[in-house]
């Protein structure tokens, strides 16, 4: 799979994910995690802790059904 660019930060720093990442606002994490316990979902945190430097959080789902949940839920919450 590729890479992909999700956002740039000022200083030039970049926040690269797999091309399947979902981003999602930094501020919202908590609720994704209940969110995902409360549905079983699995997906990988892969922010990095830098959310608050690119104002976003991305998110693997590898299951492909699981994937659309969480797409459908999550997918417009990428900007605050």
């Amino acid at each position: 799979m590729g890479t992909r660019i999700f956002a740039h930060a000022e200083s030039g720093a970049e926040l690269i994910g797999d091309e399947r990442d979902i981003a999602v606002n930094w501020q919202i994490r908590l609720e994704v995690y209940d969110w995902l316990q409360e549905n079983n979902i699995e997906a990988e945190y892969q922010g990095k802790g830098l959310g608050r430097l690119f104002g976003i959080d991305l998110w693997r789902v590898k299951d492909e059904c699981q994937r659309v949940l969480f797409l459908l839920k999550w997918g417009n919450a990428d900007r605050s």
